[in-house]
């Protein structure tokens, strides 16, 4: 105690800055010890502010109505993994196409999915199978069958549709934006299809 009256007094003498400090040195072998936590600047920096960690959460996949109407023409399974996603148009209405992909005929073509001019999904042929939709990317690609013509503008509520549709497909198979094609693209001299206004208007949604 002589100690701690000898500190007071420097205090007042204006010759000590530390009190607490020379208060406990002069208790040291009096007191209980408490040993402090071990605190990085973080944690002193979460303490004072409150701060807590947050998680970096995994974006869910949004809900898509899909309406399934299966074709006769497919490949059963994949030769290789799924990295892209062909675009196509039908050149001719959604009902004339469904019927015309689901009907077993001499044809040979599919597509995985068609969106009608409403909007409505429908799935023809599943994407772990093989579609025919485009020579040399049937095996790597899903195909997507627009309603419409190449040289006329998509409906609105179909770019919403396709944008639903193919931003799924891109979180499910890690497709890369780079990666959604025009048919037209991949075959210049025989199609023409989505059209340059179709494929830059479904690519600015993405």
């Amino acid at each position: 105690m002589r100690k701690i009256i000898d500190g007071l007094k420097m205090i007042m003498a204006g010759t000590l800055v530390c009190l607490p400090v020379y208060i406990a040195t002069a208790l040291k072998g009096n007191t209980a010890k408490q040993l402090p936590r071990k605190v990085d600047a973080v944690t002193r920096a979460s303490d004072e502010y409150n701060i807590q960690e947050v998680k970096p959460e995994t974006p869910e996949k949004e809900e898509i109505s899909v309406r399934t109407h299966l074709s006769p023409d497919f490949t059963p399974g994949r030769k290789r993994n799924i990295d892209a996603i062909v675009l196509h148009t039908t050149e001719g209405s959604g009902t004339g196409a469904e019927n015309w992909l689901t009907t077993k005929d001499n044809v040979s073509a599919s597509a995985h999915y068609l969106i009608m001019e409403n909007g409505e999904i429908v799935m023809l042929v599943k994407p772990e199978d093989t579609a025919w939709h485009c020579r040399g990317y049937n095996s790597r690609s899903i195909g997507i069958e627009f309603a419409g013509h190449y040289d006329k503008p998509l409906a609105e509520i179909q770019l919403q549709s396709g944008e639903k549709l193919i931003e799924y497909l891109m979180q499910t198979y890690n497709i890369k934006k780079t990666n959604i094609r025009a048919h037209s693209e991949l075959d210049p001299s025989r199609r023409k299809d989505p059209g340059k206004q179709n494929i830059e208007a479904i690519l600015a949604r993405i």
